[in-house]
């Protein structure tokens, strides 16, 4: 009997365990195959765009540009890959952004294993997958085929590189950009800036 080729995955995140783990046990699978995995950015973008995967999986906080920048750039350069988001966040804005992007899915890190693996295979053959929560706020356009969320927050007027650089302001991070996405918030002082990032989920406190 004829086996069909195994479906190729790519991890790209920064937390060794999460890779090491998802990797043994993805491989574990008779029809998923883990051909590549990086722990940054530009290592995720090359590994992405040259493994030639059928299902990309980012971390949302993986380190440099960012999951948002880098996914944009390789969905530019490679329209048809499939790609899913793997966060520990369940932010709004966060999930906007991914609807943005047109991509499969947003994932949390709490999703079950099982449900990881068969969310895998749904969004390699180009299905959206969303965990629970996530489902929860959104709402499917039949028409349009197409998912939105309803995000009444003062980040949404932020561009996708403004909401990068305040996620690195709030770690800490210096940028000469941070004036022009204070003003745009009506925010006054760093602190509070940290403060509003952390409590509209943009990052974890």
């Amino acid at each position: 009997m004829l086996m069909m080729n195994p479906i190729r995955v790519v991890l790209i995140a920064d937390e060794r365990v999460l890779v090491e783990a998802l990797s043994f046990r993805i491989n574990a699978e008779q029809d998923l195959q883990v051909v590549g995995t990086a722990a940054g950015s530009d290592d995720g973008f090359q590994v992405a765009l040259h493994a030639n995967p059928n299902i990309a999986i980012f971390d949302v906080e993986i380190p440099g540009r960012g999951a948002f920048a880098v996914v944009s750039e390789l969905r530019a350069k490679r329209p048809v890959m499939n790609v899913l988001f793997l966060t520990a966040h369940h932010s709004d804005i966060l999930i906007e952004q991914t609807l943005e992007l047109d991509i499969q899915g947003y994932l949390t890190k709490d999703e079950p294993l099982d449900g990881l693996l068969e969310n895998i295979r749904r969004a390699a053959a180009g299905e959206f997958c969303f965990s629970k929560e996530v489902r929860k706020r959104l709402e499917f356009d039949s028409e349009g085929k197409h998912y939105t969320i309803h995000s009444p927050n003062g980040l949404s007027l932020l561009t996708s590189r403004q909401l990068e650089v305040l996620r690195h302001l709030a770690k800490g991070f210096s940028t000469k950009e941070v004036a022009k996405i204070m003003h745009r918030l009506g925010i006054h002082d760093r602190v509070a800036l940290t403060r509003y990032a952390i409590r509209e989920g943009l990052i974890l406190p």
